[in-house]
């Protein structure tokens, strides 16, 4: 499991803490996003009490309608820097 770094008790990050913080962030980002997207889409899920294994499988389903529904949003976008 990776993790981002932890600015110690009354210090700062150093750069390179804060590069891995920001990469770690940015690979994050689409999972979270396509997590609230099927809790919003799917309240069912909100409070789901189902085999893990089946709530993979609903999500996996989801996450295909939704690059269907929406490809454009999926893609990666580069940021100017």
């Amino acid at each position: 499991m990776v993790v981002p770094h932890k600015a110690p008790q009354g210090g700062k990050l150093t750069e390179a803490q804060r590069k891995w913080n920001r990469l770690i962030g940015a690979k994050r980002a689409p999972a979270e996003k396509a997590n609230a997207d099927l809790k919003t889409r799917f309240r069912c899920l909100q409070k789901v009490s189902l085999n893990p294994g089946r709530i993979g499988t609903i999500a996996k389903a989801r996450l295909a309608l939704l690059r269907i529904e929406r490809p454009h949003r999926l893609v990666p976008t580069q940021r100017a820097a």
